[in-house]
């Protein structure tokens, strides 16, 4: 299938060519990137990784990427793949490549539209994807979207030195987010700032309490 140029507020998704090779291995060679994304430790993702990486998510009917563009420049990408018509369903992933633009919500806009095209024009009942169990940020994200956590596979993620858990989501047609789903908020008073706590918190956290009187 030809993928179409989907534009947003923010955003503008246009069909990933062997143009954007330079791109990806920027991003897949940072280390924040990889570790959120991927959950591999520093290293460097090659040419030919990227080229692998585009032909896989290029497969006719069951595969395509999008470049995710902002302010004129490729930051990131979405892309489904595992296409099947008869079940209508689909897995899905997204990056943003320049970790300065995290928490700007243009990962959130992107899915908007790539999921808007994939309940419209191909008519999909079930979206599914899995996240690293440490991106507790994407995790959120996912559902504020309406996706529903299903279930975590255990050391899902072969990694160096070890293996990461893998959360599985989904966003189904007719089947809406439980009542009870409790979200995390940000408190801020006159002399204090309360965050949600995540995983990038452990180093702090661990130096405030390294303490022989605690």
């Amino acid at each position: 299938m030809t993928l179409p140029t989907l534009r947003g507020a923010n955003v503008t998704l246009r069909p990933m060519t062997m143009v954007d090779v330079p791109h990806l291995v920027r991003w897949g060679s940072g280390a924040e990137f990889r570790w959120y994304q991927w959950g591999m430790r520093p290293g460097r993702f090659a040419e030919a990784d990227a080229r692998r990486w585009i032909e896989r998510m290029s497969i006719e009917g069951s595969a395509g990427c999008w470049v995710i563009e902002h302010d004129d420049r490729a930051v990131g990408f979405v892309n489904f793949r595992d296409h099947h018509p008869k079940g209508k369903s689909v897995e899905i992933g997204i990056g943003i490549g320049e970790p300065e633009l995290w928490g700007k919500h243009l990962g959130r806009e992107a899915l908007d539209l790539e999921i808007a095209y994939l309940r419209g024009d191909l008519g999909l009942h079930r979206i599914g994807l899995s996240v690293v169990s440490h991106n507790d940020r994407a995790i959120w994200m996912y559902k504020r979207l309406g996706f529903v956590v299903e279930g975590i596979e255990r050391d899902g993620i072969g990694s160096e030195g070890g293996f990461l858990d893998d959360v599985k989501m989904a966003l189904v047609v007719g089947k809406p987010r439980p009542d009870f789903d409790p979200r995390p908020v940000t408190l801020e008073g006159t002399h204090v700032r309360l965050e949600p706590l995540r995983t990038e918190h452990a180093p702090g956290l661990f130096a405030a309490g390294d303490e022989d009187d605690i």
